[in-house]
């Protein structure tokens, strides 16, 4: 009955060893886990760094291109400005064309006149 029981004691002393092993192979591969996990965490954070970095630097573009958006539209509105000035500008030389012409023609028909009225003058002077 001793022996039985020491076989008992053995066979349970076996068992214990063997859940020991176990217990410390689950240990290692939690621990293989923990390290594993910690690493994609590693990576996650430096790619989440990275893009708020990219981000801010979108941020900024956004915030330049806006501005230049802006300017275009001020330069847009100097250049329509200009447009209509030089419209304008245009009118009133195509005014100014115009207006010369008709003095010309009135030079011209006043001239006329003049050579007419001279002519009528040296006549009379003949016929006198």
């Amino acid at each position: 009955i001793l022996s039985q029981k020491v076989l008992e004691l053995l066979k349970s002393f076996k068992e214990l060893g063997d859940l020991i092993d176990a217990a410390d192979a689950r240990e290692g591969e939690a621990e293989d886990r923990a390290e594993e996990e910690k690493r994609v965490s590693k990576k996650h954070l430096d790619r989440s760094l990275q893009l708020e970095s990219e981000i801010s630097s979108l941020a900024i573009r956004l915030e330049e291109a806006e501005e230049a958006k802006m300017l275009a539209a001020q330069s847009a509105a100097k250049i329509q400005e200009l447009e209509d000035k030089i419209s304008e500008a245009s009118q009133a030389l195509e005014q100014s064309a115009q207006h010369s012409t008709s003095l010309a023609a009135q030079a011209t028909q006043a001239k006329l006149h003049a050579q007419e009225a001279e002519s009528k003058a040296e006549t009379l002077d003949k016929e006198r």
